[in-house]
């Protein structure tokens, strides 16, 4: 009998896209390509997401490699990504439905240390029992600890 379900989060419960992101700064398409380049495509990204990079010395590492005039878009990129979240449609009615079906239902994703300043303002989040979340998977002693905490 299933008892649990697992979501992940970009592309699922909230749109995540390079292009989604480079379009909401309005750049010249050279320098949306540069940002999703050294930004977003980056070791420095993943890092972020393993939690073995905090987010400025990640972004001083990116800055390092763009021209000054794209310090800031880096920067709201590392920072506020999630500025606005643009949920996927039907998600959040369906882990209300999930929920009152009597699933329990959790997040398993990648995402950096901040991913807990912005997971109440995903629709839908609200009816989640608990979040395994990348960068404190793999900086924790084990899954099973940090489950425990939640």
């Amino acid at each position: 009998m299933i008892r649990h379900i697992v979501f992940d989060m970009g592309q699922v419960l909230v749109q995540f896209s390079a292009g989604l992101f480079t379009e909401r700064l309005h750049l010249r398409e050279e320098d949306a390509a540069l940002i999703r380049r050294e930004v977003l495509a980056t070791t420095e990204w993943v890092r972020m997401d393993r939690g073995t990079i905090s987010d400025d010395d990640a972004l001083e590492r990116m800055c390092a490699r763009l021209p000054r005039r794209l310090h800031d878009a880096a920067a709201y990129l590392v920072h506020r990504w999630n500025d606005p979240i643009i949920p996927v449609p039907g998600m959040a009615a369906l882990a209300c439905d999930l929920k009152n079906a009597g699933y329990d239902l959790y997040l398993l994703s990648n995402a950096a240390a901040r991913q807990h300043t912005y997971w109440h303002d995903i629709p839908g989040s609200q009816w989640f029992s608990g979040t395994f979340i990348s960068c404190l998977l793999y900086t924790s002693p084990s899954p099973r600890d940090y489950a425990a905490s939640r």
